[in-house]
């Protein structure tokens, strides 16, 4: 955001009883700037299930509503800080399978997907020797809670898997430092570490089924360099220390020719290695 306050409303209708609206406002001045958000997509569905087989008619609606937001600052000329955060409220209705002589078609039942997310960011720069020395810090976390109604009525059956919730939370942090000593070159380093938290637990009696945590931890390392005024090199390494899948450093390189034909083509190609675990999340929500 910048400038006088803007405000933006939206508004849809569809089939189906769909609708969508969002509203925001962001604005801004020298040393400040801010911009926040509300949208809501709804829709009443629509049944999968078969109504010439006798498999049921009601219709499967889903929602989400998202909350977000932003403020940066500018303490002083040469120093930044930035918080960010969002809320999202999700369910989505869900058919079932047919049992007994139903077996092989998609029946209604009254199952139903819920799950909030929320996220939140504060990063703060800091530019040092008329911007020679850069150091930037970021901290944030991801939050995703996800439980389930299930059966065959709105009440789940105490200990069913359908009726668990799954929380994963997943925090991060990083300090980078971007040196310009030489003027079209600049070089990066830092530190990230990585945290990653899971629970699942019976939703209506609030017990914990399960727990487990990882993390990761990386040193990395960057340079750019632009040359002659129409080729760009970069590359770079990253240390990634698993507690559960070891040592892991990857690296890429890159590099883009301006040609200096006059038709602002460029080449570019690339090349890296890369190393990705996967959430716990990911791994046991089912």
């Amino acid at each position: 955001g910048k400038g006088p306050m803007t405000v933006t409303a939206l508004g849809e209708l569809g089939t189906y009883d769909t609708n969508r609206e969002m509203v925001s406002a962001r604005g801004g001045g020298e040393s400040y700037d801010y911009s926040f958000g509300w949208s809501r997509y709804r829709t009443a569905g629509w049944s999968i299930a078969s109504e010439e087989r006798g498999m049921g008619t009601e219709r499967d609606g889903a929602q989400n509503n998202t909350f977000n937001g932003k403020i940066g600052i500018s303490p002083t000329d040469n120093s930044e800080i930035e918080i960010r955060g969002s809320h999202t409220d999700f369910w989505g209705e869900m058919d079932g399978a047919g049992t007994g002589s139903r077996v092989g078609g998609t029946m209604d039942t009254m199952r139903r997907k819920n799950k909030h997310t929320d996220t939140g960011s504060v990063k703060g720069s800091l530019a040092l020797f008329d911007g020679i020395w850069t150091q930037t810090l970021n901290a944030s976390a991801i939050r995703n809670d996800q439980w389930n109604d299930g059966g065959s009525t709105t009440a789940c059956t105490v200990g069913g898997p359908l009726c668990a919730a799954y929380l994963g939370t997943t925090a991060n942090a990083s300090w980078q430092h971007d040196l310009r000593l030489i003027d079209g070159h600049v070089t990066s380093v830092g530190y990230e570490d990585t945290r990653d938290y899971f629970w699942m637990r019976q939703y209506q009696q609030k017990s914990r089924i399960t727990s487990s945590s990882m993390r990761n931890t990386a040193p990395f390392f960057q340079h750019q360099a632009h040359l002659f005024d129409q080729l760009d090199l970069s590359g770079g390494w990253r240390g990634n220390d698993h507690d559960t899948f070891g040592w892991k450093p990857t690296w890429f390189t890159t590099a883009a020719w301006h040609l200096p034909t006059g038709t602002g083509t460029t080449v570019k190609g690339s090349y890296g290695t890369t190393f990705k675990a996967p959430l716990l999340y990911q791994i046991y929500y089912p």
